[in-house]
């Protein structure tokens, strides 16, 4: 190693050394807070809830629909789900904002996917006021599976509907709700001759089963429909960008 080498290792950049220092500190924190856990559970319950709540905020902002996601899991889900079960898979929260901007024009694409995008707007009019239940239910279901690849799970789709869920009786008719707009959906779509319907095979179990576009196609642009609705105030509002993570492994 020559002597340059030798003083850069010793010397690291100055924003390299405050990564360190910034991993060093929260795996301290993470320490701490184990510490006070033990020490004093009743303390650390009494704070730890809203010590969570004022983090989501910070790294997300003011998101309704996320901080009732953290809310539900502090309330009841922890006894059945880690936290990172009850949350979306990666980094995307129900952010189907392109930047555009600008609504698209179904005639300009071709074959199934036009149809499906006009049978969309047949659909869902613009006088969303006017839409029954079950029409509210069919834009919020399809417009929350079309927000990101990976879909949304049926707590997610729940909590969005105001639908109870306490109970397993509550919890089969919640499902049942879904389950009857998907059916509707999935009819819109063969009637576009989408074979199949446009969602993929549902994954997993009770709040955490998750459903997803079976085409990223027909997911994007579906999504890039339903984000310029003027029903779309139903649907969560997107995420503010969100700070780096800091790894611990290093």
């Amino acid at each position: 190693m020559t002597t340059s080498q030798t003083m850069a290792a010793e010397n690291p950049p100055a924003d390299q050394r405050d990564e360190r220092e910034r991993k060093k500190q929260v795996r301290r924190l993470i320490e701490a807070f184990e510490i006070f856990s033990k020490r004093d559970p009743e303390g650390f319950r009494s704070i730890a809830p809203e010590l969570l709540r004022q983090g989501i905020w910070h790294t997300r902002g003011s998101d309704p629909f996320l901080l009732t996601q953290v809310d539900n899991w502090l309330e009841r889900e922890w006894k059945f789900h880690h936290f990172s079960e009850v949350l979306p898979k990666g980094d995307q929260f129900y952010d189907i904002n392109y930047d555009s901007g600008k609504s698209i024009n179904p005639r300009q694409f071709k074959g199934e996917k036009k149809s499906w995008l006009l049978n969309l707007e047949l659909r869902f009019t613009e006088k969303w006021e006017r839409w029954d239940a079950s029409t509210k239910d069919q834009f919020i279901i399809l417009g929350m599976i079309a927000s990101a690849p990976e879909g949304a799970s049926q707590g997610q789709l729940i909590d969005r509907l105001a639908l109870a869920s306490d109970t397993s009786e509550e919890l089969k008719e919640a499902s049942n709700t879904i389950r009857a707009a998907k059916i509707a959906l999935a009819r819109l779509a063969i009637k576009a001759g989408i074979e199949g319907g446009v969602f993929a095979s549902a994954e997993g179990h009770g709040r955490l089963r998750q459903y997803r576009f079976s085409d990223e196609g027909i997911r994007e642009t579906t999504a890039r429909l339903l984000c310029t609705h003027p029903a779309s105030v139903l649907l969560p509002s997107s995420s503010p960008t969100s700070s780096p993570s800091l790894s611990l492994d290093a």
